[in-house]
């Protein structure tokens, strides 16, 4: 079978295909999009004031990641923020690299931010 553009099979097929295109494009332009959440970043503010004020306190996190990592059923996520954390203790020389590095809008930050759980026993 030959293609030809003037028949009037093609000019129904190029039609209906146009129509899904200018279709979804339409739908695409009108989707809603959903405005990014906001941060709330209060508890990891207080902790990091906590340990700039007691950088001692920084051994309670090694502990809590140790503490965590022993549990079996954790979830991927929840590893990898440890790992992640863990990367950021031994990297940072002083706390004002280590409040960046947590504060920091890259993967690694927000990963770590998504649990304050490993924070636990800073504020107290």
């Amino acid at each position: 079978m030959r293609y030809d553009q003037d028949s009037p099979q093609s000019r129904t097929l190029m039609a209906k295909y146009l129509k899904l295109i200018l279709f979804s494009d339409e739908v695409m332009r009108n989707r809603v999009r959903r405005a990014p959440k906001p941060q709330d970043n209060a508890y990891i503010q207080e902790v990091l004031s906590a340990l700039k004020a007691n950088p001692e306190k920084i051994e309670i996190l090694a502990r809590n990641c140790d503490e965590y990592k022993q549990q079996m059923h954790l979830k991927r996520g929840f590893l990898r923020a440890i790992e992640r954390l863990e990367w950021v203790i031994h990297a940072s020389k002083d706390i004002e690299q280590f409040e960046k590095s947590i504060l920091a809008d890259d993967y690694i930050g927000e990963v770590i931010r998504r649990y304050p759980l490993l924070f636990k026993g800073i504020k107290s």
